[in-house]
């Protein structure tokens, strides 16, 4: 019990750290006019990455209670979905 609770604590720090970066890279591009800085690229991309961890993590958790197949498949489908457009935006493609 006690290492879920610390779990739970991780994952939510890594939301509120994912919340604040976001906030941050949306202040500084409307400082900024709308026009993405470099900075903010490397914010936004490092919020939505985090933001990804604390949701894969609690989906795994849902989906592991399941116990079926068919929601252990959707789910490795959707985090495949995710991850390939992540990837290929950090390398510029």
């Amino acid at each position: 019990m006690k290492n879920q609770l610390n779990s739970k604590k991780f994952f939510n720090a890594m939301a509120f750290i994912a919340l604040v970066i976001s906030g941050i890279a949306l202040i500084i591009s409307k400082i900024f006019l709308g026009q993405a800085t470099t900075g903010a690229r490397i914010l936004n991309s490092i919020a939505y990455i985090l933001a990804f961890v604390v949701t894969s993590f609690c989906a795994f958790f849902y989906v592991r209670t399941k116990r079926n197949i068919t929601y252990t498949i959707v789910y490795i489908v959707a985090v495949i979905l995710v991850i390939v457009p992540l990837v290929l935006s950090l390398f510029g493609k």
